[in-house]
C-alpha cells in the first residue's frame, strides 16, 4: 500500500504542486480513507521528501543508464539526443516531471531540504558527465584549453535553459531552445 500511496502522491503533486495536492486526493486515488495515510506516513511533508527522494533516484539511474548506453554514439550525438531526452521525459515521464518542477519550486518550508536533495542531484550529474568531456579532449573532438569542469558546467547551463523553457514555454519554444542553445554551445567548444 505504501508504494500506491507514494505513486498517487506523486501524479497528485506533479499535477497540482505541493499546495494543490491533498490527502484526500491521494487516498481517494487510491482507494482509501485520508486517516489511512497516517499509517505508512507522518503526513504530507514525509510523503513528499520520500516521493521527491524517489524521483530524484530515478533522474540519476535514467542518466547513467543513457550514458553507459549512448556514449559510444560520440559525445556531440550523446549530449545533444540528453537535451532531446531530457524535453520528451518531461513530457512523458511523471517522475521526471514532478523531480523537475518541485526542484525549480520547491515547497517554501521545506526549501533547504529539497535543495540539499537537488544539489546532491546536480553534483552526481555533473560527476557523471565529467569522464566523457575527459575522454573527448583525449580523443581531440573538443578544444583542449578549456576545464572540464568549465565543459561540464556550461552544458548544465544549456540544461537549465532548456528546463526553464519546458517549464513555461511549451514544446514549440523548447525545441527551438534546444536547436539554438547546442549550435552555440557546441561550437563553442569545439
Amino acid at each position: 500500500m505504501t508504494e500506491k500511496i507514494k505513486e498517487a502522491a506523486l501524479t497528485c503533486f506533479a499535477q497540482n504542486g505541493f499546495a494543490g495536492a491533498s490527502l484526500s486526493a491521494i487516498a481517494n486515488a487510491v482507494g482509501i480513507k485520508k486517516p489511512s495515510i497516517y499509517a505508512h506516513f507522518n503526513g504530507k511533508d514525509e510523503l513528499f521528501l520520500e516521493v521527491f527522494k524517489l524521483a530524484l533516484d530515478h533522474e540519476i539511474a535514467f542518466t547513467k543508464a543513457y550514458l553507459e548506453n549512448q556514449y559510444s554514439l560520440g559525445l556531440e550525438s550523446c549530449l545533444f539526443e540528453y537535451l532531446n531526452q531530457h524535453k520528451q521525459r518531461y513530457e512523458d515521464d511523471m517522475k521526471a516531471k514532478f523531480f523537475l518542477r518541485m526542484s525549480f519550486f520547491p515547497p517554501n518550508h521545506l526549501y533547504e531540504e529539497v535543495m540539499a536533495d537537488v544539489y546532491r542531484y546536480l553534483d552526481e550529474i555533473e560527476a557523471l558527465f565529467l569522464p566523457l568531456f575527459e575522454q573527448a579532449k583525449s580523443d581531440d573532438i573538443i578544444r583542449k584549453n578549456v576545464n572540464n569542469e568549465v565543459l561540464v558546467n556550461a552544458f548544465m547551463g544549456v540544461l537549465d535553459a532548456v528546463s526553464i523553457e519546458m517549464i513555461y514555454g511549451g514544446d514549440k519554444r523548447t525545441e527551438k531552445r534546444i536547436n539554438a542553445s547546442w549550435q552555440i554551445f557546441w561550437s563553442g567548444i569545439t
